[in-house]
């Protein structure tokens, strides 16, 4: 399902292609990068109070290109941090519900006991990516924001061939 929104954003496919549809009409597909209004992934209530978070998250993106987010509030998925903030590939079709495997990260060998490792279910999702799959896959929609990941580094997965 596509269509235009009141909020950030609406995922859905089209023609083959994952895309996303923002309120300004702009459309991405997989891996193209796109503007977001601004305060993506800041807690809105918070941010209009004039705080924002503090946790620090290092994305690389499927091109390479290294993000650095000094500003992640707790309780905020990869997911959501990647997907509000145009890092590209993270799409997040299912929205967060470990559904789909368009979130899929590789976690810094650093940070994997920290993270720790998936459940069943997630693993079943990461399971249908297996083609691109590393001994430090994790879906970006089950990591969420701690004290504990400040400093969190992460790379973006390739789209599955699957």
């Amino acid at each position: 399902m596509t269509g235009r929104a009141e909020g950030l954003s609406c995922t859905g496919r089209r023609a083959g292609y994952v895309v996303a549809v923002f309120p300004l009409g702009q459309v991405a597909r997989h891996g193209e990068r796109f503007a977001r209004p601004p305060g993506c992934g800041i807690n809105q209530e918070n941010q209009s109070r004039g705080f924002m978070g503090n946790l620090h998250v290092t994305m690389t993106d499927i091109d390479g290109v290294k993000h650095e987010f000094p500003d992640v509030e707790e309780g905020v998925s990869l997911m959501e941090l990647g997907r509000s903030r145009g890092v590209a590939g993270i799409m997040g079709d299912c929205g967060g519900g470990c559904a789909c495997a368009t979130c899929h990260v590789y976690v810094a060998a650093d940070w994997w006991n920290e993270v720790g490792e998936p459940d069943d279910v997630e693993f079943a999702m990461l399971d249908m990516v297996a083609d691109v799959m590393k001994d430090t896959s994790r879906l970006g929609c089950q990591i969420k924001m701690n004290g504990n990941l400040d400093g969190l580094e992460v790379t973006v997965a390739p789209a599955s061939g699957y």
